[in-house]
């Protein structure tokens, strides 16, 4: 695993308004915590930035965001139902697991822990649980179009499935 691709595999996350079933929607980019820098992978830099996605629960709610830095920093997202979310990652915790916290502006929020990177396009995938009990499903890395990609190879986007949503990846 590199270390870019876990820093952001552990999200932790909050939901907002009640979650439904929604038809498939583009993800429009969250605003990262610094704007003017272009969201690309440096080894080693602390402007290094990965995208993730995600889904919240098992109705169709998901999350899009960026997170920054090397080894540790900062991360913004955005919920499917508005919700503004900040907080920070670490590469690895005291038990060596990666870790992020994160708070909402809806006041949501967790901890969400790395379990497993994809090898062949190195996409890292955490889970945990909201302070409201929903499983939080996540997915990061420069590769993500990618990896949705090997289900469906043809697809002008490839999707990713929250409950009963599809998310396109563009």
């Amino acid at each position: 695993m590199t270390r870019a691709l876990i820093a952001i595999a552990v999200f932790t996350f909050s939901l907002s308004a009640p979650l439904m079933a929604q038809t498939p929607l583009d993800l429009r980019p969250a605003q990262p915590d610094t704007p003017d820098l272009p969201c690309e992978n440096h080894i080693g830099s602390p402007e290094s930035c990965s995208r993730f996605v995600g889904c919240l629960g098992d109705r169709g709610a998901y999350f899009q965001g960026y997170a920054r830095g090397w080894n540790y920093g900062p991360l913004t997202a955005i919920t499917s139902e508005g919700a503004t979310c900040t907080g920070t990652w670490k590469y690895a915790n005291i038990f060596g697991i990666p870790q992020a916290d994160i708070i909402c502006d809806n006041g949501e929020g967790g901890r969400l822990f790395a379990y497993y990177q994809d090898s062949l396009t190195g996409t890292a995938m955490a889970k945990g649980r909201s302070n409201k009990g929903r499983l939080v499903r996540m997915w990061s890395g420069k590769n993500l179009k990618k990896y949705f990609s090997t289900a469906k190879p043809d697809r002008e986007f490839p999707i990713m499935h929250c409950g009963p949503a599809q998310v396109p990846i563009s």
